[in-house]
């Protein structure tokens, strides 16, 4: 066993384990051995009962609001267990500051992650804070809901089910759906064969995000769409998947950090579309766990509904998924990145890929996104020799399938 985000060895007690406390009960389940050196060898506590009172005692004392916990004894190796349980009520400080999990390190958290661990705490998302503005009108949103939905007048009893109205007073994601507003919009612009000639720039922003979405597919249609007849036929032809773009550019909705007054970032280039959503994951969501898709945590679950409704996206948290799915049969595939502050989605244009043979199909199809393994790792999962895996690598990898990082025996395969 090694120390990972959820697991902290102390050889002793110091204070410096409360951090992990802090940690552990704002950000995840996690446990806390007393006894074990850091290489992991087990050398046991002494006076066990007296040392799991200090424990105690010290959790009560310096944590608030007190957190979750419990105790477990390894009588054979006198390694003394501390479980921290992620609490309801964050944030949890430690003399004032909370902290998070970086890795093996207990690290204070930023401003902008203790605002989302205060909300949290009240069981509220930003978007569910009350609008300072509630004279809102929902044309474009009516327009949709009927169009979509058969749903004619934008009752207040529709309102509240959509998750926009509640105790008679509109939040912010409602102000985000409404007609006139001043959020944070959509800034889009296409550039030359550099960045430096820029063809054309929108700054989307004072309306309903519906409609900025709409506006912003239009631009993309104007640019990666041609209509070519071929005999009597008109054939669309994108030259990157519009089903992509749609999908990318709602997921930056739905992610984004509301909070943050900066636009999403759409860059057109002859080659590629990058979209650039402002925040963090939520802090429920791991980075390995976005990257695969499939796991549902929006930073804005009343958006994340309201565009689910309106079939502007499918199953919630299948849209990474989704998008890798629309690549399938192209050789350069999307990109997914997470920063610090913000969230990028690369779409290169859309070139046709090699076909795999059956053995490059079996070890590709063995792979998760976002999870990068060892070639030993893949002979162990297919059952073959390295020496077979290596070869079969080498040919993912030309044919654009996996990317390869590392060298010697720090080389890894990444499932494109």
């Amino acid at each position: 066993m090694n120390e990972d985000r959820s697991i902290e060895f102390k050889e002793n007690v110091s204070n410096t384990f409360l951090k992990t406390v802090s940690a552990f009960a704002n950000y995840g389940t996690g446990k806390i051995l007393f006894g074990v050196k850091d290489d992991g060898t087990a050398v046991g506590v002494k006076n066990l009962a007296e040392t799991r009172l200090d424990i105690e005692n010290k959790i009560n004392d310096a944590i608030r609001p007190r957190p979750e916990f419990s105790f477990s004894v390894n009588e054979l190796s006198g390694v003394l267990e501390l479980i921290v349980y992620k609490g309801e009520h964050t944030p949890y400080l430690y003399k004032g500051k909370a902290y998070k999990r970086a890795d093996t390190a207990d690290i204070e958290v930023e401003q902008e992650a203790l605002r989302r661990l205060t909300l949290q705490g009240a069981h509220l998302y930003f978007e569910q804070l009350e609008s300072k503005e509630q004279g809102l009108r929902f044309g474009c949103l009516g327009n949709l809901l009927q169009s979509v939905l058969q749903i004619e007048n934008v009752t207040d009893e529709v309102l509240r089910s959509l998750g926009l109205k509640s105790k008679g007073q509109y939040n912010i994601a409602a102000e985000i759906l409404s007609d006139s507003n001043d959020v944070p919009g959509i800034s889009i612009v296409r550039f030359g064969d550099d960045i430096s000639v820029i063809k054309e720039r929108e700054s989307l922003k004072g309306s309903s995000i519906l409609e900025q979405f709409q506006q912003a597919v239009e631009i993309y249609r104007r640019n990666y769409c041609l209509e070519i007849i071929e005999g009597i036929k008109r054939i669309k032809k994108e030259s990157i998947p519009e089903k992509a773009f749609r999908e990318a550019l709602a997921n930056a909705i739905v992610h984004r950090d509301w909070s943050m007054n900066v636009d999403i970032q759409v860059a057109m280039h002859p080659e590629k579309i990058e979209i650039v959503s402002p925040g963090r994951l939520s802090d429920s969501l791991s980075e390995e766990e976005y990257m695969r898709g499939g796991i549902s945590s929006p930073n804005n679950p009343v958006l994340d509904n309201v565009f689910f409704r309106l079939h502007i996206i499918e199953l919630l948290g299948t849209g990474i998924r989704r998008i890798r799915d629309l690549y399938e049969r192209y050789t350069i595939k999307p990109h997914f990145e997470v920063l610090n502050n913000s969230l990028r989605i690369t779409l290169p244009l859309a070139e046709s890929r090699k076909e795999l043979t059956a053995a490059e199909k079996m070890v590709f199809d063995s792979m998760d996104y976002g999870r990068p393994l060892a070639s030993s790792e893949l002979a162990d999962k297919v059952g073959v020799s390295k020496k077979v895996i290596l070869g079969i690598m080498k040919s993912l990898e030309s044919k654009k399938y996996v990317q390869m990082s590392g060298a010697g025996r720090s080389t890894r395969y990444t499932k494109l």
